[in-house]
């Protein structure tokens, strides 16, 4: 389903976009986590197209371009996930939150902005 690719997209943006600067670093990040564990999750059942990695890439660069609100970007991957509860399995929101954390982690460590929306991340996930 397009639909939560593209809220995952907005949600992998505004976390690489906490500081508000993207750097090419967590865009790379971002790229490898999906790439190397997509294919883990969809032997779970993925209910996505193959070509997810290339979608999420495609739509973080697109967001960065525009210099899309990291809070817009919260909202809209909210929206989806209220939305679709159905569809985050709890292997999904394992995957997710792992994607935000490690991209969190990758330029100069965790900053506030990072810790706090982390914790508003794993508040929609996990409620």
């Amino acid at each position: 389903m397009e639909e939560i690719l593209h809220a995952l997209s907005y949600l992998f943006y505004a976390v690489a976009h906490a500081d508000r600067k993207v750097e090419k670093a967590e865009k790379e990040k971002i790229h490898t986590i999906v790439d190397e564990n997509w294919q883990l999750l969809a032997q779970k059942g993925d209910p996505f197209a193959v070509n997810a990695v290339s979608m999420i890439d495609r739509m973080v660069e697109d967001l960065e371009k525009e210099d899309y609100d990291t809070e817009l970007s919260l909202i809209q991957f909210k929206k989806v996930f209220d939305a679709h509860p159905e569809h985050f399995t709890p292997e999904l929101k394992e995957f997710i939150f792992e994607v935000c954390a490690r991209t969190a982690n990758t330029f100069n460590h965790m900053n506030k902005s990072e810790l706090v929306l982390l914790s508003r991340i794993e508040l929609i996930l996990h409620g």
